[in-house]
């Protein structure tokens, strides 16, 4: 039987992976203050280690998403709550975001833009989830 998905499918899970690990640079070990004061509800020492939590699960799918369908499908349903958690942030609290650029600019960055990410990744593990159901 051949695969629904192209064979490249597999570094999109090591992307996401990826991306999530990166929270390890953006929290400065897990050690920022400035990013865990601005969003105190999403953000935390302990919630990035469980956002690294959810890149190794996704690292863990890398070669054997095709027999996880249903997890892939968590994996979207994960990407959208940070992904409604970021819009939620910026609707609330963006008159904030200059400040904290300011003060630190790393974490600005990263709050005026990580959910695009997210919702980028939804999309790709909703496709992947689509096309294994199909």
């Amino acid at each position: 039987m051949t695969s629904p998905l192209p064979p490249w499918t597999r570094w999109g899970f090591v992307a996401a992976a990826g991306y999530n690990f990166g929270i390890l640079g953006v929290t400065y070990g897990l050690n920022n203050p400035v990013l865990f004061d601005a969003d105190p509800t999403v953000w935390s020492a302990p919630s990035s280690i469980l956002v690294m939590l959810w890149g190794l699960a996704y690292l863990s799918l890398a070669r054997d998403h095709e027999h996880a369908r249903w997890t892939v499908l968590v994996f979207a349903i994960e990407k959208a709550l940070y992904g409604a958690l970021w819009l939620r942030y910026l609707l609330a609290d963006s008159t904030d975001l200059a400040a904290i650029t300011a003060q630190d600019p790393l974490t600005g960055v990263f709050l005026g833009a990580y959910g695009a990410g997210d919702l980028l990744f939804c999309a790709f593990f909703a496709w992947v989830f689509f096309r294994l159901t199909r």
